[in-house]
C-alpha cells in the first residue's frame, strides 16, 4: 500500500503509521551564533505580544490652540443665581495644552485662574445666544460670555475638535 493511500485507509496498524514518517512535518532547528553574534530565536518574537502604548502625558509644554475674552459668571449656591466673576472684567480664554491633554482655561490681566477645565470626551457644555455654560473640576457651574457670535463660533469650533482629537486618540475613551 502507499504511503498516500494509507491517509485514507479506514484501519491503522503500527506498520502503516510508521510508514507515515515521511509526511510528517519537522520543525527547523534554531540558527547558531555566528561570529559571537547571538541570533534570537523567532518563538521569543512570536510570544511578545504587539501592544500600541497610547501617549496620556503632554508631548511636550503646552501650546495655545485658541483664544478669546470672554465675561465669567459663576452660580451662587446661597441664590442660585449667577454672580459676575472678577467685577465682571473681560477675562483671557484659551484652550492650551499638547498631545491628548487639553485645557480651558480662563484667567485674568493678573493672570489669576478662574477656571481650568480639562477637555476630555466627558466634558460637557451647553450654548445658549453668546453664552457656553459648563462645570470645573469641582462641579462649580460656571457661565462664560462671548463678546460677539463669530468669536464665540470659531472658539467653540476650536473646542469641539479638541475634544474630537483628544477623544480618537486616547486610550480610555470610547470609540468615536
Amino acid at each position: 500500500m502507499s504511503k498516500l493511500s494509507n491517509l485514507f485507509s479506514s484501519s491503522f496498524n503500527d506498520s502503516a503509521v510508521d510508514s507515515l514518517d515521511s509526511l510528517k512535518y519537522s520543525a527547523p532547528k534554531e540558527p547558531k551564533s555566528k561570529g559571537g553574534t547571538v541570533i534570537a530565536p523567532m518563538t521569543s518574537l512570536v510570544k511578545m505580544p504587539a501592544k500600541v502604548v497610547p501617549i496620556e502625558k503632554p508631548v511636550g509644554p503646552p501650546k495655545v490652540i485658541a483664544s478669546t475674552a470672554v465675561r465669567l459668571f459663576k452660580v451662587n449656591p446661597a441664590t442660585n443665581a449667577y454672580e459676575a466673576v472678577d467685577n465682571g472684567a473681560a477675562l483671557g480664554c484659551v484652550v492650551l495644552g499638547s498631545g491628548v491633554v487639553f485645557h480651558l482655561l480662563i484667567y485674568n490681566a493678573q493672570q489669576v485662574q478662574y477656571a481650568v477645565v480639562p477637555l476630555t470626551s466627558s466634558f460637557d457644555y451647553s450654548v445658549n445666544q453668546l453664552y457656553i455654560s459648563f462645570y470645573d473640576h469641582s462641579q462649580q457651574r460656571l457661565s462664560a460670555m462671548f463678546t460677539d457670535a463669530n468669536a464665540m463660533l470659531a472658539f467653540l469650533r476650536c473646542v469641539a475638535i479638541t475634544i474630537l482629537h483628544v477623544r480618537s486618540h486616547s486610550a480610555s475613551s470610547d470609540p468615536v
